[in-house]
């Protein structure tokens, strides 16, 4: 089938329900948090603690977007590496019959970077895709608010 996937309903009630279409009524609605799966990288790790709370904090992050996450953690992981390659090594290196060629690490980071391109629009992390996020306030008050009184 061609075409756009659909959207979750969570994150068109964040937008507003720009398409004004009736919502599903017994769409599953997990639970917010996440559960970093046991199979992500170390590079990957490294990105999980901070973006994984930030979209907790957004509402945004659901128990069962944990994959999709570690993806996009797994995906920035090869980015910074690939990165920090060619850095080392240059983005044209000479082979062993004299020739110049491209570095081949720097395929594998264009292709990284198509995929944290990808999921990035996922999550609502890229600076357009943000504009269509509405979230709801949050709960914590403000802590001078207390003081004006």
């Amino acid at each position: 089938m061609a075409g756009r996937c659909s959207k979750p309903t969570a994150l068109k009630i964040l937008q507003g329900n720009p398409g004004k279409r009736p919502l599903p009524k017994n769409e599953p609605q997990p639970d917010v948090g996440s559960i970093c799966p046991e199979w992500v990288s170390e590079h990957a790790m490294k990105n999980w603690d901070l973006i994984s709370k930030n979209l907790e904090l957004c509402g945004i992050l659901t128990v069962i977007d944990s994959n999709a996450l570690a993806l996009y953690c797994d995906a920035l992981g090869r980015f910074i590496y690939y990165s920090e390659e060619i850095e080392k090594t240059g983005e044209v290196i000479e082979t062993a019959t004299g020739n110049f060629t491209i570095n081949p690490y720097v395929k594998l980071r264009d292709i990284a970077f198509e995929q944290i391109r990808r999921l990035s629009t996922e999550f609502g992390m890229t600076p357009a895709s943000r504009t269509r996020v509405k979230v709801a306030p949050t709960k914590k008050q403000n802590p001078f608010q207390e003081m004006k009184a």
